[in-house]
């Protein structure tokens, strides 16, 4: 019994380490430069040519088969918000596969030290739940530092306008000089303002991604006056 959980556990971690490499390093920089050039969705992201060895295949179909047993659309549609919020490059199904595998070694884990099919059932729903947690940490962190870089965007866009840039240009200088997440808020507002979106909408869209107060009052603030 000892040396099949230690199995067990042995294959989680190796699962769960190689799940973080698929999701995290392959493939990512080629993922991130074709949201910046096509018409996708916000934090959407495509499958690309990904390893096909038959444990990836297996991460992918498990991945699946997560999302088909919690089909629940209001369900998926506040986790794939949360991670755009925390502006993590994941897709949903990604997430819940290591969700699942967090849960799966946890309870592996506590049932290795207390020996209870109990104890491994409460383990498993306290590892399914540690990685929404940790999106939860960053997304207020990443909320704390747009709060923080907001005063300097504002100051460079009302230096801006008066040195006799437009609002767009003044939004460009914004997006190539600060450093992210600010930056990266307002490359999207500029980006999709270019392909088509109204800059109204855009800067809205902007405000429920950051969910953020004094965002919310510079976006109401500026449309008013336009």
């Amino acid at each position: 019994m000892q040396e099949m959980v230690l199995l067990l556990a042995f294959v989680s971690v190796v699962l769960l380490i190689y799940c973080f490499y698929l999701v995290i390093f392959s493939k990512r920089l080629s993922m991130t430069e074709r949201l910046e050039k096509n018409l996708y969705e916000e934090y959407e992201l495509e499958e690309m040519n990904r390893d096909k060895s038959p444990l990836s295949f297996k991460i992918t179909n498990l991945n699946q088969l997560l999302t088909k047993l919690i089909s629940h659309k209001e369900f998926l549609g506040k986790k794939k918000n949360k991670l755009a919020k925390a502006a993590v490059l994941m897709k949903v199904e990604e997430f819940l596969g290591i969700s699942f595998l967090s849960g799966v070694l946890f309870g592996i884990i506590l049932s290795y030290l207390i020996s209870s099919w109990i104890v491994f059932v409460i383990g498993f729903f306290i590892g399914f739940k540690l990685p929404d947690l940790a999106l939860d940490h960053i997304k207020r962190n990443r909320g704390k530092k747009l709060n923080h870089q907001l005063p300097e965007a504002l100051n460079m866009i009302s230096n801006g306008i008066r040195a006799g840039y437009s609002f767009t240009q003044a939004m460009t200088a914004v997006s190539k000089e600060l450093p992210p997440p600010i930056s990266d808020e307002f490359r999207k507002v500029i980006r999709d303002n270019v392909l088509g979106k109204p800059m109204e909408a855009a800067l809205l869209q902007m405000t429920e991604r950051t969910e953020d107060e004094d965002i919310d009052m510079f976006v109401t603030a500026l449309i008013i006056q336009r």
